[in-house]
Order: structure tokens, then C-alpha cells, then sequence
């Protein structure tokens, strides 16, 4: 059973869940033993409080820790790949938008990363020279283009 209840705790909260498991297991045997008739009333409520704590100590790093992994962790911003066939149309909107810059290029020049399905920023750069556009599609399901950079 306490196998069993470590993995599944370890899939649902990952390492933290491990670690909560291992202490509620260890510590559900320390209960089991038959110390507490030996003890004081007084002596029993100490081990009884420090697990209690020790438990809740464990289960708050945790949440801390995971916390701080999601506020300060990488940003979540796709990065950049080769534009492939599902993003041709898009592209060659950004393709028109350089060519008027005066720019010509191939679609296979550009690279695109998508923020949301209806959102995407394409890439072009060649030495010094880069361009960033933002595609986005409105309700109607018309793709628009804006330079960002």
C-alpha cells in the first residue's frame, strides 16, 4: 500500500508529493507503535505536535517552491521554428509586407512562433537586418499584419 500511495501521490504532485508521502508514511508507523502508552500525556502531545508541524512544514515548501518555479520561472513564449506548410498563408502576408519594404525573399526565410492560434510572430533576419511581424487573426477571419520590431 504505501507504494502504491507514493506513486500515485508522485504523479499527481511530483517531487513534493513524494516528499509529503514519504514523511505521512513514516510517520503513520510511528503512530502505529505502541510508544504512546509508555509516554506521558504531555510527551505524546509534543510527538504528535511535531509531526503535525513537520508535515505542514513540508506541504508549504512545496507549494513555495512551486510558486516560485511558476512566478520566476522561464518564460513560456514558444520559440522560433522554420515557417512550415500550415503557416503559408500567414507568411506570405508577411512576405508582401517586405516586399514593399523593398525586401525580397523566400517564404523558407522566414521563421514563425505562434502565441495563440490566432496569433502569430513571424521573423526575418539576414546579418544586421531583422523584421518582426505580428499576424493576427480578427473574429471575421481576417489576418492582419503589424511590424513589431
Amino acid at each position: 500500500m504505501s507504494a502504491d500511495l507514493l506513486k500515485s501521490l508522485g504523479q499527481i504532485a511530483g517531487i513534493a508529493g513524494i516528499s509529503v508521502g514519504v514523511l505521512l508514511v513514516l510517520f503513520r508507523d510511528i503512530i502505529r507503535e505502541e510508544i504512546f502508552p509508555r509516554l506521558t500525556q504531555t510527551q505524546g502531545f509534543k510527538v504528535l505536535t511535531l509531526i503535525i508541524i513537520t508535515v505542514w512544514s513540508v506541504a508549504l515548501v512545496g507549494v513555495g517552491a512551486w510558486a516560485l518555479v511558476e512566478l520566476r520561472g522561464p518564460n513560456h513564449r514558444p520559440g522560433w521554428k522554420p515557417v512550415g506548410v500550415l503557416h503559408e498563408k500567414q507568411a506570405g502576408i508577411v512576405q508582401d509586407m517586405l516586399q514593399s519594404d523593398g525586401i525580397k525573399i523566400w517564404l523558407q526565410e522566414l521563421e514563425v512562433r505562434e502565441l495563440a492560434p490566432s496569433d502569430q510572430e513571424y521573423r526575418w533576419h539576414r546579418g544586421n537586418q531583422q523584421r518582426v511581424y505580428r499576424v493576427t487573426k480578427d473574429e471575421l477571419g481576417v489576418w492582419s499584419v503589424q511590424r513589431t520590431e
